[in-house]
């Protein structure tokens, strides 16, 4: 992977997100037998557990 580029999302994760992306290991593509450059587009969804932001929020 040479770039990664968030397309949306909230401010807050958005660095989170792009540090995910990079730790992935990606296989390269392969066009007759030979690596080609491509683009894909991956979505990384967060889940927030509302008792632990609250718990964590008033600490």
């Amino acid at each position: 992977m040479t770039y990664v580029e968030l397309l949306n999302g909230h401010p807050l994760l958005s660095q989170a997100a792009i540090d995910s992306a990079r730790q992935w290991g990606y296989r390269p593509f392969l066009r007759n037998g030979v690596r080609a450059q491509v683009v894909t587009e991956v979505e990384i969804p967060f889940t927030l557990d509302p008792a632990q932001g609250l718990s964590q929020a008033r600490n």
